[in-house]
């Protein structure tokens, strides 16, 4: 399975309560990141790349930035996607007072049979992500990425563990879109 993880971009500060969509920065940014992912999609992943398959379910974090960030992403790579549904996952919400774990992603991918998902959630995705992962320190602080959006491509085989699965790439804006990874 590939999956695509896609964290939201800038959003309106707003005060508490308040609808919360993204800045006139957050939508260049997602743009950008739709860019990006055609710029290195044939190098990670080479059958995505040459359609023999595609993006076959989009799931999302409740939050309108994350629902924004999604909504414009699809369409920025449509000619990768064989949906036009987005369906909620709450289990990627913001967790206010703990951290989005891998068990909240695994659980997530196992309502899916789909060869590639893409799904989009906050900044406290690094928390998440397999333990192999290992982040430049100046990129993570107490499990939440310090820039935004975040782009990450990974291969998971549900039948193992998810420590196993394998980050293509993993790259932030804010970064110059070079990778977030240790090397």
């Amino acid at each position: 399975m590939i999956v695509i993880i896609l964290t939201h971009a800038d959003a309106e500060n707003v005060e508490p309560g308040q609808f919360r969509g993204l800045s006139h920065k957050g939508g260049v940014q997602v743009d950008e990141a739709a860019s990006r992912f055609h710029s290195i999609v044939g190098k990670l992943v080479p059958e995505l790349n040459s359609k023999q398959i595609l993006i076959s379910q989009i799931l999302s974090s409740p939050m309108a930035r994350c629902i924004e960030t999604v909504l414009r992403f699809s369409n920025g790579v449509r000619g990768f996607t064989a949906t036009s549904e987005i369906r909620i996952a709450h289990r990627l919400r913001e967790q206010r007072y703990g951290q989005l774990s891998a068990g909240d992603i695994v659980s997530v991918l196992d309502d899916t049979s789909s060869e590639v998902v893409l799904l989009c959630t906050h900044g406290d995705l690094a928390g998440a992500l397999p333990v192999n992962a290992e982040f430049k320190p100046e990129v993570v602080k107490d499990g939440w990425f310090k820039s935004r959006p975040v782009l990450t491509i990974m291969e998971y085989d549900p039948k193992t563990k998810w420590e196993y699965a394998k980050i293509l790439g993993c790259e932030a804006k804010e970064n110059n879109w070079e990778t977030l990874l240790q090397t």
